[in-house]
């Protein structure tokens, strides 16, 4: 092995851990057994990349349909869960369907739990 290189090797590897730890922190249990045994962040991220970014119209309707389906539970908490729909906006946008910010008040309006309903 040429010991020139072995410092950024070492270097690289770390940082590699380093990220996907950070990816692995973000993600739900059966979305990491999706990605787990991937030892080059990069293949891990293709892999995320390939099972969750849709395109075309079929990803817009399955995403609004998520998007206004979507159920806010009161003993979970509410900040994650909205930040979760504003997650679903950001995709949305990102496929060229942006959501104005009163049509996003909209759907976390009709999401809140029944309970919660003051009408």
């Amino acid at each position: 092995m040429d010991l020139t290189n072995l410092k950024d090797i070492k270097d690289w590897d770390q940082l590699n851990l380093e990220a996907q730890i950070q990816i692995f922190m973000t993600l739900d249990y059966e979305v990491a057994s999706l990605v787990n045994g991937k030892e080059v962040t990069a293949d891990l991220w293709s892999a995320l990349k390939s099972r969750f970014e849709g395109k075309g119209l079929m990803a817009i309707a399955m995403l609004t349909s998520k998007l206004w389906q979507y159920n806010i539970l009161a003993e979970n908490d509410v900040s994650m869960q909205i930040q979760d729909m504003k997650n679903i906006a950001l995709k949305l946008s990102s496929l060229g369907y942006p959501l104005s910010d009163e049509y996003q008040v909209i759907v976390v309006l009709q999401a809140l739990p029944n309970e919660w309903s003051t009408i």
